[in-house]
């Protein structure tokens, strides 16, 4: 701890006193001087700089040598004295002048050593008001400082005196009621015990050469007094902790030097300390004799923690030869020692006892290892291995402690099992890797979960000793397992996993380099490599590609040379990519990124195929893929390397795809790599710059002309570069940019600004970066748009942008000053959108208001508009003309205006204050209040409250805000406090409708601000206001406490906030968090409250820091009396947990969390007194507990510190289950969900009993032991009720909450090494709850034995279960469903080949006869379908799922009797059964899994395996039909993936060609790559072996016949149909088309009339989602095989044109972004199985095929990743002629390719059709009334709905359908319609061959059907116009959502209008004439009227113009 200048002298005066008596020295040149010169600076580490650099101790050496400079040095070793003993303890000076002293000359040395004793015996006296100065001089002189040493040594009587005195009054002094003078007496005893510890230690000798010479000397007598205050220390259990530990290790060390280093008396003493009643035999010893009185004293037992402490000074002092020594066969290190700690550790709970507990094992087994190095008796070395019952209890405390919570108890378990392994490995005679101790203690570890830490922390440890290939030997698999633990979500396992894997890799590199020499890097590759690779590749499995790359990047460290290993495996065809995959290629850009951050690898960009692949990787449909590759790109080694063109542009590329990525990881990776590439640009050209310079210097001193440098092409390349991503980026934050597109280029133009011009001025980089050149007022006006965002974050964006612009482009067009009539315009937007009742235009306000006052704009004359005085407002002072102050006159003229505009805020909410208060209803409709309070917070989050200027006038604002807001509060407090807030409307008040809120628009003009006024305002609305106006004040308030400086007086200087204010400010809280019954009112009171309260707690003000605690003990004792009846009484008590949360959340630490602890206790007590349902008055309390308990133990701030209180909690909740009132048993419920999360942690999984969820028994019950007598009474008390109960429900309350606890638990490999850890108890119990009525009990109960029985007796325990149901007459079904639940559980979890502890033999013994003699339980003689079904499912499970019941004889008996009699069950009705259709499922699976084995198991010949399939297809209850289809589904889908898996496929031959079908999910695509030409109607399919046996069955003549009847006529049911669709989705492709199907009423079925079908039951509304895409999926199928079966040449008839049609149109209506996503996603992959129809060569179906192109464009276009990557999947197919292709690309770049494709696959005969769609795709078929109702501006809600798609992006396509519809038209190239298109020249979105090289005249262009459009277009134009001008002119329009619409339907109508009038044959007098009248109607209309007009609008026109140009 530092020692701080108020416990030393003045350093000031002392400083001034050293300098004095250095000048009286200083009369020659000498170190006096120079050590003069380093006191001219009182600050420590500029002294100590100044000694080094002056070099004050080499010449004090020198001057040794000169008799005239002997003053000097005798004066200059005073003054390092005396600058030392003025150092604090970590001070860089002390180290200096230490090491100056030390280095000094002998005679030098002992003047100083005399100058530091004299000083020191001055220190030495107490008491002391700088006692801990002193203290902590002293520990200084023994730390690293040997003449310091020397000088304790010299003054030790002194010393040893200081001590014990030192400790004799700091312990009078703990015991002050003072709780802050108690704390700091503590610490300082601490301090002097670490003091004394090490004084024993550097000065042993001195101590024992003073008791030597006189042993009756008052030396001896002061250390039996400090022997006596430690062991009293250490009784007292209220001293520190901290103080205890140094009183542990104190005493031993104390105890050792008294008795002159005796090892054999010092241990007795020990002993006699630790055992008393059992050393009375030696106490009288000579050599004890000294201590006789001392410990005669310890008699009485020291408190537990106390006991540890001494245990680990013991071991910490001793040395391992005492430690072994033997009284009565007992060691002290083994037998005295190891048992005291293992079983103080069990005892002691809490966090810091654990701790210590744990550094005491660890401590104990280095001496341990130490030991083994002179250990020479056998029974040592026998207590040193680990089978020895030493080692196995430390072993034991080891698995229990793996998984502490706390990070030091795993480290120190680390460190005691490594040990103990070194022990072990020294001791025993066998060599490492034959040794059975360790190799059978590695498969105990590795018996453990995957999920525990301690199981990886174990093999690092043994992988040490026996090393890597033992490890690889027991675990094969290890390495891939490592690999996918490191890729998963879990982060613990991740972390352990790959330490883990490192350790391993590198011992195995050694290992096998060393065996095999050179072989040995190969075979190692091969080991760790391709795993690696394998899992990078494959694109099946889930993993974190980062956290692969992570690891290949640790292989690469430890094997450079692999690299070239890697590229070798994952190119192809001698190294070239041009044909590398897609699972190569995404592997290969993430070792080549991982290589490039490893310096390993240079990537060349101008290398044409390393070009080819990124510009691949850069559009490649994985979000990794392409980051990686950017990263590659933008990554330097150097900065200031050139950056090659090449690269560039592929940036370039990234960009134009990439903007508008929906993920938020995705974007700031982007904004990550890109900043590096800025920084790239800006270093680069600065020194491209330079050198440029550096030439034109040289070439003028030459006379030979200069070369042209090459330096000038590369910063034109970078300035086109820069300009490109400027317009690029201000282009995507314009209207009717996505989303995410703005928010992309809203971050990078942040990005890019921030680095560009970072430490640089503008005219450093305006070289390649000209931005007053670049910034225009369209790029305003855009940022200007950003500010009305409804993204916050976007808004702040954009502020930032505008500041920056503004102020590092001086020169620009743009500039806001204070006579600018755009600043007039802001201004009034700003205080309209204030009065707004839409809570984003107050945000709005606010921020146009912050980026005014970031200018300088004086806002005099807006601050008169609100009704301020002039007189009011401060007046700006003149500006200085001093350089210097200019800044700070800017910042104090923006601080004046910020204190106006907020004079002029609080004078605006007055007015409003008082109206609210005759009327609410009216001020919540027209004008809200809380969108001025926002722009008042906000203002003031930028006010530095700790230096405003002038002060006097803002304290008064501050005041008058404070009062104002509290005005406010008490107005619409009582709304959120009624009892229900959503239904209350005051007294008197009229509601034209209270359903819908509904508040009007007025067009603003400018002579009229009031633009608001109510047509109705409902209960809602006004609630919302209050509900805001309160949230706004609690944030504000939270504002002031966390910033604003308090004072007490009112003549304090730094203090704004008073004393008065603050407890208005609490009041204001406390009523909110109290009373509050509306979540938005008090949840945002909790963000402002906890502020205030960590700034009471702190407080130099000892009324406010006394605050929060007299709230809680005021709150606390108000529940107990519940005299307060404010508080509000809801089901989870609202804000009162809060408040608590708050308050003993920011505690501070040197309270040792006393409040909490007192809380806790009495809200503990509180919530254990139940009270009778009669009695209201107590019941609210308790609930109040309840709830305050389970905000307390949810929170992770206090996660630690509340953990002793977990037991308790546990029994208050449980026995909160049995209260009579329903209000106490629903909170208990919820507080005990809470204790189970704080208990096992937080849900990882699905299954909640998964191991990841649980926790060991040995675990649970070690840490929270009295839970087992707990549990198990209550346990006992619910069995005696269930006994008591045989035929009534009535169950004891805590039955369930115990089930649910022993179910969380699981067995531990250690369990039964502990007699008081035994589960045992609780299985009888358990199983009595088998026999219970009620079905939930029986379920729970099995669960809950799992954990009970250990995998040794599972077979056993089984068999006794099964064999209590043998008689049925004497028990019943209820006992027996009871009983077989938990039968089938344990063979669930133990009858597994993974499980150790069950064998074969067991199984053969107790498991299969038992469950073979009772078959009748599955026979029809058992009347009970529940109990039938579950011994069916119990066999089914044991037969089919367990691997141990393969092969085994009773089992196959079992399966085929059970096949023989219910095969034929499942016809027959018993729907009148109870559990009649689980039961009939239950057949039908187990007969269906027995279907596949028949012929092999049922040899009557009863059972025809098709007949049973269609039996089961045939059956009357739907359950079983859904089962049966379902189950086929699921078999044949598994079987696919694991061909697929392993690169098979289904392969069906027809007539020589192999059709490859691929099978997925339920809407999965149903692709055939073979020729339609090639299938022939009379050849029969060819089945390969591969297939199902299933899927052969279903391909049968019979059956498939069923399922085409089941989907045309007889099955509706909508649970079957959607399995039933997927089942035909699989067996179509595989039948002989075309198929004829005779229905049982003789009527023939054709493909056609399924598609219709298909169709008909697409188009019902009331449809499910999975129903209508599986049956889009199979209509697709259907479709594509009547498409490809049609007759070339042949037109199709009038009907099957019918049945396409109306195909087509359920395809485009599903594709609808109002559809579920799963139907989006299922017509995606219809699209992708259809591409034959979509380019329809044949022109078969004419213009058809046209509107599954817009289909597909929209799903381009979707919000949904899946469905739009699906989408591209189609495209990508197309453009690659229906060949797949091996890289897969993403839906931005698809939807350029698909528009491109459109066009060329159109041809001539299609031409109108593909005109008309691009046209659509342009303009957006717009309907005016959506756009812009005739009339006023649309009326806006207070809950308005957003677009139904949001990823939409309707300026883009019209961008990219113009460029195609150009060409269509035969005009030239759109210039400036799309930006994007411009930037890029080339044609690099696909490989096709633009057709716009087709002359005019090739192309069959309809000139009338260019006019009628065209004369569409003007129409809509000029209307949308005239709609327009019912708005008056208004700036505030631009921040309506009406204004978006508007603009970008204007913009894509004139772009439409612009291609179409560019057609060449049309007349120019006709385009002129056009033009023009467009131009003027457009550039006239409100909307370019506007003081803000669109720049998209603006865009547009320019284009138009440009035709007639």
């Amino acid at each position: 701890m530092d020692i701080h200048v108020t416990n030393m002298e003045d350093p000031t005066l002392v400083y001034q006193e050293l300098r004095n008596k250095l000048e009286a020295v200083n009369d020659k040149p000498g170190p006096a001087r120079l050590l003069l010169q380093c006191l001219e600076d009182n600050n420590p580490t500029q002294q100590a700089i100044m000694l080094k650099t002056l070099a004050v101790g080499p010449k004090l050496k020198e001057a040794a040598s000169d008799a005239t400079l002997q003053p000097q040095r005798l004066v200059c070793v005073d003054v390092l004295v005396s600058m030392y003993l003025q150092c604090t303890v970590h001070s860089s000076l002390r180290g200096t002048l230490v090491s100056m002293l030390q280095s000094l000359p002998a005679e030098l040395k002992t003047q100083a050593v005399d100058k530091l004793s004299t000083q020191v015996k001055e220190l030495l006296v107490v008491p002391s008001e700088r006692l801990r100065y002193n203290i902590n001089i002293l520990g200084l002189l023994l730390e690293n400082f040997s003449m310091g040493a020397t000088v304790v040594a010299k003054n030790l009587p002194a010393v040893l005196n200081f001590v014990e005195k030192s400790l004799e009054v700091l312990l009078v002094d703990a015991k002050d009621v003072s709780t802050a003078k108690s704390s700091q007496a503590m610490q300082d005893c601490t301090t002097v015990l670490k003091l004394l510890t090490a004084l024993l230690q550097k000065c042993q000798a001195d101590i024992l050469a003073l008791i030597t010479t006189d042993h009756g000397s008052h030396e001896s007598y002061l250390l039996a007094e400090i022997t006596c205050t430690l062991y009293s220390i250490l009784q007292f259990d209220w001293v520190l902790q901290a103080c205890h530990s140094s009183a542990g290790i104190a005493l031993p060390a104390t105890i050792r030097a008294f008795l002159l280093n005796d090892n054999e008396a010092t241990v007795k003493a020990v002993f006699a300390i630790l055992y008393p009643d059992h050393s009375t035999e030696f106490l009288n010893e000579v050599k004890l004799k000294k201590l006789h009185k001392f410990l005669q004293s310890c008699r009485a037992n020291l408190p537990s923690f106390s006991r540890l402490c001494l245990c680990k000074g013991i071991l910490a002092k001793l040395s391992p030869e005492m430690l072994s020594t033997m009284f009565d066969n007992q060691c002290l290190l083994f037998d005295v020692i190891l048992p005291d700690i293992l079983r103080l550790c069990n005892s002691l709970l809490d966090s810091t006892s654990v701790l210590h507990g744990s550094y005491a094992l660890t401590v104990w087994s280095t001496k341990a290892l130490e030991l083994t190095k002179s250990v020479t008796v056998e029974n040592t070395r026998q207590q040193l291995i680990l089978p020895s019952s030493t080692m196995q209890q430390v072993v034991g405390y080891i698995w229990q402690h793996w998984d502490h919570p706390l990070d030091g108890v795993r480290h120190q378990c680390r460190e005691i099992f490594r040990n103990i392994l070194k022990c072990h490995v020294k001791v025993s005679n066998s060599p490492v890797r034959e040794d059975a101790d360790l190799l059978d203690l590695t498969k105990k570890v590795f018996s453990e979960d995957w999920h525990k830490r301690g199981k990886y922390i174990a093999l690092c440890c043994l992988t040490e000793e026996i090393g890597a290939q033992e490890i690889l030997q027991l675990c094969p698999q290890i390495v891939t397992r490592l690999l996918v633990l490191m890729s998963s979500e879990a982060v613990t396992a991740s972390v352990h996993a790959k330490e883990l894997h490192g350790k391993l890799s590198k011992s195995h590199k050694v290992e096998l380099t060393t065996q095999f020499h050179d072989e040995g890097t190969s075979k190692w590759q091969e080991a760790w490599i391709d795993p690696v690779l394998d899992l990078l590749c494959n694109t099946s499995t889930s993993v974190n590609r980062q956290t692969i790359s992570d690891c290949l990047s640790s292989l690469l460290k430890t094997s450079p040379e692999s690299m070239d290993f890697i590229v070798g495996r994952l190119t192809t065809d001698g190294g070239s990519l041009s044909k590398t995959s897609d699972a190569k290629l995404c592997g290969l850009i993430a070792c080549l990124q991982t290589a490039h951050s490893l310096r390993m690898r240079n990537l060349q960009t101008h290398s044409s195929a390393t070009e080819m692949m990124l510009k691949k990787a850069l559009t490649h449909s994985k979000d990794q893929v392409r980051l990686s590759s950017l990263s590659l790109l933008s990554e330097s080694h150097k900065q200031t390397d050139p950056i090659p063109g090449p690269r560039l542009s592929l940036v370039l590329h990234f960009l134009k795809y990439n903007l508008n990525s929906q993920s938020p990881s995705f974007r700031q990776q982007t904004c990550s790599s890109l900043k590096k590439l800025f920084i790239c640009v800006r270093d680069s050209s600065f020194a491209a710059q330079r050198s440029l310079r550096q030439q034109k210097k040289k070439s003028a001193c030459e006379t030979s002309p200069p070369e042209t440098p090459q330096t000038e092409q590369q910063l034109k390349q970078y300035k086109e570069f820069l300009g490109k991503v400027f317009e690029m980026l201000f282009q995507g934050i314009g209207v009717g940019a996505s989303f995410a597109r703005k928010v992309t280029c809203l971050s990078l133009l942040s990005v890019m600004l921030q680095n560009l011009l970072y430490h640089t001025s503008s005219e450093s980089i305006a070289e390649v970066f000209p931005l007053s050149t670049m910034f225009t007022s369209r790029h305003f006006h855009l940022l200007l748009e950003c500010l009305a965002d409804t993204y916050e974050p976007n808004k702040q964006l954009g502020l930032e942008l505008l500041t920056v612009v503004l102020k590092n482009a001086p020169n620009s067009s743009v500039h806001l000053k204070e006579n600018d009539p755009l600043c007039a315009v802001l201004y009034g937007i700003c205080e309209t959108l204030m009065e707004s009742v839409n809570p984003h235009d107050s945000v709005t306000a606010a921020y146009i208001l912050r980026l005014l006052l970031q200018h300088s704009v004086d806002v005099k004359e807006w601050s008169l508009n609100t009704g301020e005085n002039s007189d009011q407002t401060l007046k700006v002072a003149e500006p200085s003309h001093s350089t210097a102050s200019l800044e700070q006159d800017v910042k104090d003229h923006i601080m004046i205006n910020t204190c106006n505009i907020l004079a002029s805020l609080v004078g605006k909410l007055k007015p409003l204050v008082e109206h609210s208060k005759k009327d609410l209803l009216e001020v919540a409709a027209n004008c809200p209040i809380y969108g001025v309070i926002h722009c008042i917070r906000s203002l003031l989050a930028d006010v530095d409250m700790t230096s405003l200027v002038p002060k006097l006038e803002w304290g008064n604002l501050l005041d008058k805000i404070v009062d104002v807001c509290c005005e406010v509060s008490s107005i619409v407090s009582p709304i959120v406090q009624t009892a229900a807030p959503e239904g209350y409307i005051p007294e008197g008040a009229t509601l034209v409708d209270a359903a819908v809120t509904q508040v009007s628009l007025k067009p603003v003009s400018e002579d009229d601000t009031t633009s608001q006024e109510p047509s109705s305002v409902s209960s809602q609305a006004l609630l919302i206001c209050c509900w805001r106006s309160l949230m706004e004040i609690s944030l504000l308030f939270g504002q002031f406490a966390q910033k604003a400086p308090m004072y007490q007086e009112d003549d304090d200087p730094q203090g704004v906030l008073s004393v008065n204010q603050v407890l208005k400010i609490g009041h204001y809280f406390t009523t909110q968090l109290l009373e509050a019954r509306h979540l938005g009112a008090f949840e945002k009171g909790k963000d402002g409250f906890i502020k205030l309260c960590h700034r009471l707690w702190r407080s130099e003000i000892p009324d406010l820091r006394k605050l929060p605690c007299d709230w809680l003990k005021g709150l606390l004792t108000s529940l107990q009396d519940y005299n307060d009846s404010s508080l509000c009484a809801t089901r989870r008590s609202a804000g009162l947990p809060l408040f608590f949360e708050c308050v003993l959340t920011t505690e501070p630490e040197e309270h040792q969390q006393a409040q909490l602890k007192s809380s806790m206790e009495q809200l503990l007590s509180l919530a254990s007194s139940l009270p009778l349902p009669t009695d209201s008055k107590h019941t609210v309390p308790v609930v109040h507990a309840l709830n305050i308990l389970k905000a307390l133990f949810r929170n992770t701030k206090i996660g630690e510190h509340i953990f002793p209180y977990i037991v308790d909690g546990v029994k208050v909740t449980i026995l909160g289950f049995g209260s009579e009132v329903w209000a106490i048993r629903n909170a208990s419920t919820l507080l005990f969900s809470i204790l189970m999360t704080r208990i096992f942690g937080v849900k990882r999984g699905k299954d909640e009993h998964a191991r990841r969820n649980c926790m060991s028994g040995r675990e649970f019950f070690a840490r929270f032991p009295s839970l087992h007598s707990f549990l198990l009474d209550q346990l006992q008390l619910a069995v005696e009720r269930i006994q008591s109960c045989d035929s009534s429900v009535d169950l004891h309350p805590s039955l369930y909450p115990v089930l649910i606890m022993l179910a969380k638990l699981y067995p531990s490999p250690m369990d039964g090494a502990s007699s008081a850890l035994n589960m045992s108890a609780f299985v009888p119990l358990v199983q009595k709850c088998a026999h219970s009525t009620v079905m939930k009990t029986r379920a729970m109960a099995a669960q809950a034995l799992l954990p009970l029985i250990p995998a040794a007796h599972a077979a056993s325990t089984i068999g006794k279960l099964l064999r209590q149901i043998k008689d049925a007459s004497r028990i019943p079904q209820n006992s027996v469903h009871g009983i077989l639940l938990q039968a089938q559980g344990l063979i669930k979890t133990y009858c597994r080949k993974d499980v150790p502890g069950v064998t074969q033999e067991d199984l053969e013994s107790e498991v299969y006869p038992s469950l073979q003699s009772l078959s009748w339980i599955g026979s029809r003689s058992n009347p009970c379908a529940v109990t039938r079904a579950l011994y069916i499912a119990t066999v089914e499970f044991l037969i089919f799922d367990s691997n141990v019941g393969k092969g085994s004889h009773p089992l196959q008996e079992l399966r085929s009797t059970l096949m023989a009699t219910l095969h034929t069950e499942h016809q027959e009705d018993s729907s009148d059964i109870c559990g009649a259709a689980a039961l009939n499922v239950g057949i039908a699976t187990f007969v269906l899994r027995c279907l596949p084995h028949s012929s092999r198991v049922i040899t009557n010949n009863l059972v025809e395996p098709a007949g049973v399939l269609l039996s089961l297809l045939t059956n009357k209850h739907y359950e079983v039909r859904q089962k049966t289809l379902e189950f086929l589904n699921k078999s044949i889908t598994e079987q696919q993936n694991c061909l697929t898996a392993s690169g098979q496929t289904l392969e069906a031959k027809v007539d020589g060609t192999v059709v490859t079908v691929t099978k997925g999910k339920v809407s999965d695509k149903l692709e055939t790559t073979a020729s339609p030409s090639n299938i022939s109607r009379d050849t029969d399919i060819e089945l390969d072996e591969r297939l199902h046996p299933l899927l052969g069955l279903c391909t049968e003549e019979r059956i498939f016949q069923q399922l085409v009847i089941m989907v045309m006529q007889t099955e509706r049911n909508s649970e079957v149909l959607p399995h039933l669709l997927q089942l035909m989705c699989t067996v179509m492709p595989l039948r002989t088309f075309p198929w004829v199907i005779t229905t049982p009423s003789s009527k023939q079925v054709t493909c056609g009339d399924m598609l219709q079908t298909l169709v008909r039951l697409g188009q019902e509304s009331t449809m499910k989602p999975e129903l209508q895409a599986a049956v889009v999926s199979l209509s697709s199928i259907t479709a594509n095989m009547l498409y490809t079966s049609s007759e070339p040449q042949v037109e199709m008839g009038t009907t099957l044109m019918q049945y396409f049609a109306d195909w087509v149109g359920l395809m485009l209506e599903c594709a609808q972004p109002g559809k579920y996503v799963e139907v989006r996603q299922a017509v995606a992959k219809g699209l992708a199985a259809v591409t034959g129809i979509l380019e329809d060569g044949r022109c078969l179906l004419g213009d058809l095929s046209f509107t599954l192109w817009r289909a597909l464009l929209i799903l381009l276009q979707d919000e949904d990743e899946v469905t739009r990557q699906t989408a591209a999947s189609s495209v990508l197919l197309l453009s690659n002629n229906r060949q797949e292709t091996s890289i897969s690309i993403q839906p931005t770049l698809a939807l350029h390719q698909a528009v491109e494709l459109l066009l060329q696959s159109s041809g001539k005969k299609k031409w109108r059709p593909c005109i008309l769609l691009l046209h659509d795709l342009v303009t957006g078929s717009p309907d005016l009334e959506d756009v812009f109702p005739d009339g006023q501006i649309t009326t806006e809600v207070v809950f308005e709905k957003g677009e139904t798609n949001t990823y939409e992006e309707g300026v883009e396509l019209a961008g990219v359908a113009a460029q195609s519809l150009t060409r269509a038209v035969g005009g030239s190239p759109l210039v400036g319609a799309d930006v994007q298109s411009n930037l890029h020249a080339d044609s690099t979105t696909t490989g096709h061959q633009h057709p716009s090289s087709t002359s005019v005249q090739e192309l069959p262009i309809d000139t009338s059907l260019i006019l009628a459009l065209i004369e569409k277009d003007e129409s809509l134009l000029l209307d949308l116009c005239r709609r327009c001008s019912s708005l008056k002119t208004s700036p505030v329009f631009v921040y309506h959502t009406l204004y978006g619409r508007v603009c970008e339907t204007l913009y894509r109508l004139v772009i439409a209008m612009t291609v179409l009038l560019g057609c060449p044959l049309l007349e120019s007098t006709f385009v002129a004439d056009t033009v023009e009248k467009v131009v003027e109607k457009v550039a006239h209309s409100t909307i370019c009227q506007q003081p803000l007009p669109s720049p998209l609008v603006k865009q547009a026109l320019a284009c138009l113009q440009d035709l007639v140009k």
